[in-house]
């Protein structure tokens, strides 16, 4: 297809495509009992080459994305601020947050806060 934007060698056996997260995904599949896939050696090598794309210079926006960011200081006025984005234009995503700390910083789960589209949701 001309929409790629990787060019795979060895071909794959069978290519593989799949709706992940409204999104159509192309995965390539190689079957590793064919003795015509290793040639000579006995190691599989998969090359990956990125090609250039056509229309734009600048990569898609994933569908689901998280920022996270540390502000002000101390015990006060310090926090750590974790944003999560969906870009689907109608489907929202269930999401589990596992946020991982440093063990010397005290965390108070009285003072979390969930906004979501503005309004702020009380943590059960």
């Amino acid at each position: 297809q001309e929409k790629e934007l990787l060019e795979v060698s060895p071909p794959p056996t069978s290519v593989h495509e799949a709706i992940v997260q409204g999104e159509k995904k192309t995965y390539a599949v190689y079957d590793l009992l064919s003795p015509s896939l290793f040639n000579t050696s006995r190691s599989l090598n998969v090359q990956l080459k990125w090609k250039r794309p056509q229309d734009s210079s600048e990569m898609p926006i994933p569908t689901l994305h998280a920022q996270r960011y540390v502000g002000g200081y101390g015990l006060q006025t310090g926090e750590i601020c974790t944003l999560i984005y969906n870009t689907h234009p109608y489907r929202a995503f269930p999401v589990i947050l596992l946020e991982t700390v440093p063990w010397y910083l005290r965390l108070y789960v009285h003072t979390l806060t969930i906004i979501t589209k503005g309004k702020e949701n009380k943590p059960s």
